[in-house]
């Protein structure tokens, strides 16, 4: 039995927010909120699924590290497990960062996941993950005062 997969439409999400007066005032270019995360991905493109690891997630896309890059326009299946949360979802690669990461865009979600999707963007939301920053320790000591 085959997967199956709905659109996510986000133009679709957008004209009924502006239709219910949902949507700000302010012009943002992100269609959503981006949150930082650490969770498991899998790409699936071709016969050898890719581990990596997702840095970054919104409603439309997702920033994902791995061992193997995708090229932009590549399109492929990406399982995602966040909070223990599994998420299918088919999505197009938009543009590389450093030829680390990959900037994904979803494109259509299977059956069944919206509401799985919708429950770790809400966790997201009220207990956000921070971004880990790297900071180098001073070794020496401090010269004695007196």
């Amino acid at each position: 039995m085959e997967e199956q997969y709905q659109p996510i439409d986000p133009e679709g999400v957008e004209r009924a927010k502006l239709q219910r007066g949902l949507a700000g005032s302010q012009p943002n270019r992100r269609r959503r909120p981006r949150f930082y995360v650490e969770g498991q991905a899998r790409v699936i493109d071709g016969v050898q699924p890719v581990e990596g690891k997702v840095q970054q997630i919104s409603e439309f896309g997702a920033r994902i590290a791995a061992t193997e890059i995708l090229r932009p326009g590549t399109d492929f299946r990406l399982a995602l497990n966040i909070f223990d949360v599994s998420v299918a979802l088919k999505a197009q690669v938009k543009y590389l960062v450093n030829n680390l990461a990959m900037g994904v865009e979803f494109q259509e979600i299977r059956r069944g996941d919206r509401p799985l999707l919708s429950y770790v963007l809400s966790r997201l939301r009220t207990n956000p993950v921070k971004e880990i920053i790297n900071v180098d320790a001073i070794r020496d000591p401090l010269p004695a005062t007196g």
